[in-house]
């Protein structure tokens, strides 16, 4: 005996940056004729703050009629996801959240018609993120490394170690547009961290992040650097409501960086090629959420391989070099205290480690850490946050 479905319904949420503007928590239900603009409080619209919606996903025989912002959703909507944005960036927003319900079988579909926001925001909103900081590997190892952290509708590539077009493939099958993105951090210039960077600067036109020993030697290299935006190692900049934190690291390059994602309440670290773990990097992790971090080798495979001489495994294992698991497992040790929840580790080497090997020895290091993934070289490693 069946019942009846139950209405849809969205809430939206948002607080203030100013203090005379009060927070609100509002629900509605969707419902034929019902514009979606009755979902906001008529309080919120007194207050002068204009909101639009950004994205929508609607599941399961939508039947649409007319501009989604003015005309509302008919009675079918089964399943959606909303998130809203304010229209005027100057109203002092810091936060949006957003809300999901389901009544069926998914099946996304996208509203198209979002140019008065492009012109507003300067990107398509169908590509911003409302997480509070969320990141995804494109790709993780000797072959080459890249990533994109994102915040509050900020998307940075960091490193683009693949071939332009692995970068630019790999982005689009995560839902990535290119064109979306506000810059590039480079954390060191070895070849698999800055391989598709001079193909990547031709197609898409944002500013590269860079340590200045860093951009004289890609200069050197070949690759225009008159445009880039040059940092101190160790400097912290803002990116809109993103903060971005750099630090100083032990690698055999002229000035390598880590670096530290904040916004709101949420933290991201990102350490990849180190030889040893300083005081240094352990406090600037501290307190982070999330963490990818390198775990290049494992003791014994590397003392074991017979494919590389004795001169490139002590490279590797110096203190300049790269870190082992258990280095990895120290350091993540260090850190759960603080609020550590989640890890990924990258940069694995394809003879020296396995992910196996990696997660275990993590796992045996930090009992209470749950949430552990390993970054493949030939495929992204899904959304974290």
């Amino acid at each position: 005996m069946g019942g009846a479905v139950p209405a849809p319904r969205i809430s939206c949420r948002y607080s203030s940056a100013k203090p005379d503007v009060p927070a609100f928590n509002g629900e509605r239900t969707v419902g034929k004729g019902v514009p979606v603009r009755h979902c906001f409080s008529e309080e919120a619209l007194e207050s002068g703050l204009l909101w639009r919606i950004q994205h929508i996903s609607v599941l399961n025989d939508l039947q649409c009629e007319g501009p989604f912002v003015s005309e509302g959703t008919p009675a079918r909507v089964k399943h959606f996801v909303l998130e809203v944005i304010p229209a005027n960036p100057v109203t002092g927003l810091e936060k949006v959240c957003c809300d999901e319900k389901k009544f069926a079988r998914p099946r996304t579909w996208h509203f198209p018609t979002w140019n008065f926001l492009r012109l507003a925001l300067g990107t398509s909103p169908l590509e911003l993120s409302l997480h509070p900081v969320r990141f995804i590997v494109l790709g993780s190892g000797s072959g080459g490394n890249a990533a994109v952290v994102e915040a509050g509708g900020v998307r940075l590539l960091v490193d683009a170690g693949l071939s332009a077009k692995q970068l630019v493939d790999r982005m689009k099958s995560s839902g990535i547009d290119p064109a979306s993105l506000r810059g590039v951090l480079l954390t060191h210039e070895h070849g698999d961290h800055i391989r598709g960077l001079r193909v990547l600067m031709k197609s898409v036109a944002v500013p590269v992040y860079a340590t200045p020993s860093t951009a004289l030697v890609v200069r050197d290299g070949g690759v225009d650097t008159a445009t880039w935006k040059i940092f101190e190692s160790g400097a912290g900049f803002q990116l809109d409501g993103l903060s971005i934190q750099s630090f100083a690291v032990p690698h055999d390059a002229v000035e390598p960086v880590g670096y530290v994602f904040r916004h709101e309440e949420k933290s991201l670290g990102l350490l990849s090629d180190t030889g040893h773990v300083t005081k240094l990097i352990t406090e600037r992790l501290r307190g982070v959420h999330a963490l990818f971090v390198e775990a290049n080798y494992d003791d014994e495979l590397l003392e074991a391989d017979t494919r590389r001489p004795w001169s490139t495994k002590q490279r590797i294992s110096s203190r300049h070099g790269h870190l082992s698991n258990a280095q990895t497992a120290a350091l993540v040790a260090e850190l759960v205290p603080s609020g550590l929840r989640r890890v990924v580790l990258g940069h694995l080497s394809r003879d020296c480690n396995h992910p196996d090997k990696a997660i275990s020895t993590l796992r045996a290091g930090v009992p209470g850490l749950t949430e552990i993934a390993c970054a493949p070289q030939d495929e992204c490693c899904g959304w974290w946050d």
